[in-house]
């Protein structure tokens, strides 16, 4: 079988979580948590540091020898949602930060709205998720959907796999204020494809192979 490989000029490496499975459960002995920016993983990755009852580690998935033995968690998050997310914390944290010699101004107020329609991926937060899972086999993956009903579902995968969760709560739950500076980012950003509906159409079809995969698998429920 061959082994998962880079599809990124932004997420070079598989960085992952990993929990060991002892004893074997389902002939799997590993978790790992494929984490992909913006789809709930400041809250996952929170939950492997300190709320699963088994240790986790960082790992390179693109270095695991044996991928049968392997379950891959994978969150998928409406293409469109999670590029006004992304856009909007990249804005927020970086607002004068000009990204691969690309000359627009982060600053949601001097954003070049017509340049940014041309590249529309601007890091990692706003890379394709497909790229964060090319190579890895689709029917040794565990999808789960980010939606009001992702902590439930990602508890009683868990708990499937012998893993005791106790919920965390921080600042990491990524619950943006609507009184916020961030808050108030995003919903410019949130208007201005509300004016201007061929940008919002733009994002859809750069991200057709993202849709594609949500509309294609099975989503774990509880």
């Amino acid at each position: 079988m061959s082994r998962p490989l880079a599809n990124s000029k932004f997420h070079q490496l598989g960085q992952s979580r990993v929990i060991n499975v002892d004893p074997l459960l389902y002939g799997i002995s590993q978790l790992i948590y494929v984490n992909i920016p913006k789809n709930a993983s400041s809250w996952i990755s929170l939950q492997f540091n300190q709320g699963v009852n088994h240790d986790a580690t960082n790992i390179n998935y693109y270095d695991v020898v044996d991928l049968t033995q392997c379950r891959f968690i994978v969150i998928l998050r409406d293409p469109l949602d999670r590029w006004i997310s992304g856009m909007t914390q990249m804005i927020y944290t970086e607002p004068e930060t000009d990204l691969d010699g690309v000359a627009n101004s982060m600053n949601i107020d001097t954003f070049d709205w017509e340049l940014g329609m041309e590249k529309i991926e601007y890091d990692n937060h706003t890379q394709k998720q497909v790229d964060f899972i090319y190579g890895i086999p689709h029917d040794q993956i565990v999808w789960l959907k980010f939606d009001d009903q992702l902590k439930d579902n990602f508890i009683n995968l868990m708990l499937s796999y012998g893993c005791d969760v106790e919920i965390k709560k921080s600042d990491k739950d990524n619950i943006t204020l609507k009184n916020s500076a961030k808050h108030s980012v995003m919903k410019k950003i949130a208007d201005k494809l509300n004016q201007h509906p061929e940008y919002r159409q733009k994002i859809i079809d750069h991200y057709h192979e993202d849709y594609a995969l949500i509309n294609s698998v099975k989503f774990t429920k509880k």
